[in-house]
């Protein structure tokens, strides 16, 4: 999404001792895939410019990438929710990004 959003992120991953690897659209993170093989999760945006987070994830099952991906949207209505979780995201966390529960999906998904 943009800066003072990932800047937020790194900065409450760092403190969880993260590497923490930027993309601006979805063909970035496909790359990103194919040259970083210790990528352990994925928090997606949405809306991004190029190829959109679902349709990232989309590519990403093609390849059959087995890597736990979050969504990353300012719209948590119940009804985006159920429809994220049909694309085959495995969670979703609303913006604004609060520490707590981003602290609570790592810990979830990175145990």
């Amino acid at each position: 999404d943009d800066v003072s959003n990932f800047n937020y992120i790194r900065k409450l991953l760092s403190k969880a001792n993260a590497r923490v690897l930027h993309a601006d659209n979805g063909k970035q993170v496909l790359s990103m895939l194919t040259c970083n093989h210790d990528i352990r999760l994925i928090l997606m945006d949405i809306k991004m410019p190029e190829m959109d987070g679902v349709e990232a994830l989309h590519e990403m099952q093609k390849m059959n990438v087995k890597i736990p991906v979050i969504a990353q949207t300012a719209y948590a209505l119940a009804d985006e929710v159920v429809k994220l979780k049909k694309e085959g995201f495995d969670e979703y966390i609303s913006k604004p990004i609060q520490r707590e529960v981003l602290y609570s999906l790592l810990s979830r998904y990175l145990a």
